[in-house]
């Protein structure tokens, strides 16, 4: 089942009007390159990549993840510990993390409001890069 981030922001009062969404798309783009590829990092940073989408509020950064050894499920367990020691608010007013896992991909959507704060995430774990990187 797929929910309606953009309405659940808007319920918390979080709208392109009332909220800089722009300059936090940026720091959670910064903040998950720092989380996902440091030297312990099991993605590949040449097949990855944190695509910002400034007009979609369902999913404003769509990261794509290429684990180095194709393992879909751990590369999601690995994820999940990084969202929950790294990544996520210290104290989240509403949080919803949606994991869809099968052989081929795995897909983590987030929705994450703080007291000040909100963003709506996408994660795809996917074997190899579909899509050129340029």
């Amino acid at each position: 089942m797929q929910m309606n981030f953009q309405s659940l922001l808007c319920d918390q009062g979080y709208t392109p009007k009332s909220y800089d969404f722009l300059t936090t798309i940026q720091g959670w783009s910064y903040d998950i390159e720092f989380a996902l590829f440091d030297s312990d990092s099991i993605f590949d940073w040449d097949q990855s990549r944190i695509n910002r989408h400034w007009e979609d509020p369902e999913a404003y950064i769509h990261t794509v993840l290429v684990p180095t050894d194709g393992d879909i499920a751990g590369a999601t367990r690995f994820l999940l510990n990084r969202w929950c020691s790294e990544l996520r608010y210290e104290n989240p007013v509403v949080e919803i993390v949606n994991v869809q896992c099968n052989a081929i991909q795995s897909v983590l959507r987030v929705l994450t409001i703080s007291q000040s704060n909100a963003m709506t995430l996408k994660f795809s774990i996917q074997k190899e890069s579909y899509e050129p990187i340029s």
